[in-house]
């Protein structure tokens, strides 16, 4: 989404305006390889934010994810009927949940939370709210 910059710089706001700085150890933005440049020039920039995000943020190209595959010939794995049915809107949806399980190769952490870009917090959130005792706390959308 060409136009999806606008609410990264939402979500990436919230982000620093809302949790703890302990909760964020580094932003991974995972986007198109058309996207990257403009996102990665987005990022250098603090996101036009001040003041500039406290956490730092790395740009990946969802193909080193994807194994390198361009993101259509996703459409061609796509079940026969939803094809025919509705023209298979639904490689979208499933490309979105590939990327979030396939992130972690590129996370850290032991634990990560993945936001789409039009999630944003919109109240103080801390670590303990989202792990306690060594497990997820937060599950779900």
């Amino acid at each position: 989404d060409r136009n999806g910059w606008p609410r990264t710089r939402l979500v990436v706001g919230s982000l620093q305006h809302f949790a703890d700085p302990d909760c964020i150890h580094e932003l991974v933005v995972v986007v198109p390889p058309l996207d990257e440049q403009a996102i990665l020039s987005e990022s250098e920039a603090g996101f036009a934010l001040t003041p500039r995000p406290s956490f730092p943020v790395r740009v990946v190209n969802d193909s080193l994810i994807l194994g390198g595959r361009e993101r259509g010939t996703y459409r061609s794995m796509m079940p026969h009927a939803e094809l025919q049915e509705n023209g298979g809107r639904g490689v979208d949806y499933r490309l979105s949940m590939i990327l979030k399980l396939g992130v972690a190769q590129h996370v850290t952490t032991q634990f990560y939370v993945t936001l789409d870009r039009d999630v944003f917090l919109k109240r103080r959130i801390g670590l303990g709210e989202l792990i306690s005792g060594g497990k997820d706390v937060v599950q779900g959308s």
